[in-house]
């Protein structure tokens, strides 16, 4: 009967010992499964970041404009990636390098320094102009930052000399030092800044060295065209200014009788 019996404990013994062993495994098996399924949740979250809106040349400042928030997978998101939360931090700081449209902003494409000064306020596809003021003889003394001018170029045309439109609506950025920001010195200024395209700057330029500026201030909300002709001594006085062309073909424009 007692080896009988022993053998009834022994297979009892290894029949529980085997289901609790099978139980523990199951449980084990199960917490790796459900870790696995977590840490595979964890990796689908969407976090939000900061990406680039449009493509960013190095050296752009960034503002809320070329910025955006995207919602990324966690897996992807790079631990130095800038959130929505730090776009305070980024304003203003220009990128070291190029980016394209959506790729994710790091703390290392930034510059240390915020864009300061004028070029701060230059816009893509925009430059800051420096004109002797006495080139814009008639509002010599009286601009102000902000204010917006029309350009009139007066040149000799053969044996004319001719008035006529050159650019309209020009944004005055600075005066001098004074740039409106509170830090200029205040005293007489001998030139002017303004905020053109690289063609207008370029016009310019050219008109100065084959004739003379002139400014007309415009009233603050007045951004209507310019219409005005090319102005000649006949059409001042009233009549019809005639220009001898080759071939002995005569032109009459603007004027009255």
């Amino acid at each position: 009967m007692k080896p009988a019996r022993t053998t009834v404990l022994l297979l009892a013994g290894a029949l529980a010992s085997g289901t609790a062993a099978a139980f523990l495994a199951e449980r084990y098996v199960s917490g790796e499964v459900e870790a696995y399924r977590a840490r595979l949740d964890a990796a689908r979250t969407p976090v939000r970041v900061l990406v680039a809106n449009e493509d960013l040349p190095a050296g752009t400042p960034l503002d809320a404009r070329n910025v955006a928030v995207r919602q990324v997978p966690a897996t992807f998101v790079h631990h130095d990636a800038l959130r929505p939360e730090d776009f305070a931090e980024a304003e203003g700081r220009r990128v070291l390098f190029p980016l394209r449209r959506g790729e994710t902003l790091l703390r290392a494409h930034l510059s240390r320094a915020r864009a300061s000064g004028f070029s701060a306020r230059v816009g893509k596809g925009r430059r800051a102009l420096t004109v002797p003021v006495d080139e814009v003889s008639s509002l010599s003394g009286l601009l102000a930052p902000g204010d917006r001018i029309d350009l009139l170029m007066t040149l000799r045309d053969e044996d004319r000399t001719v008035t006529m439109p050159l650019l309209r609506d020009v944004q005055v950025i600075a005066t001098g030092t004074d740039a409106g920001d509170g830090h200029g010195d205040g005293r007489e200024y001998r030139t002017i800044t303004v905020l053109v395209t690289p063609d207008e700057a370029a016009r310019i330029v050219h008109a100065r060295e084959v004739g003379k500026l002139t400014a007309m201030l415009r009233a603050p909300g007045d951004d209507g065209p310019l219409r005005l002709g090319a102005v000649t001594r006949e059409t001042l006085l009233g009549g019809r200014a005639r220009v001898r062309a080759p071939g002995s073909v005569e032109i009459i424009r603007g004027g009255i009788d």
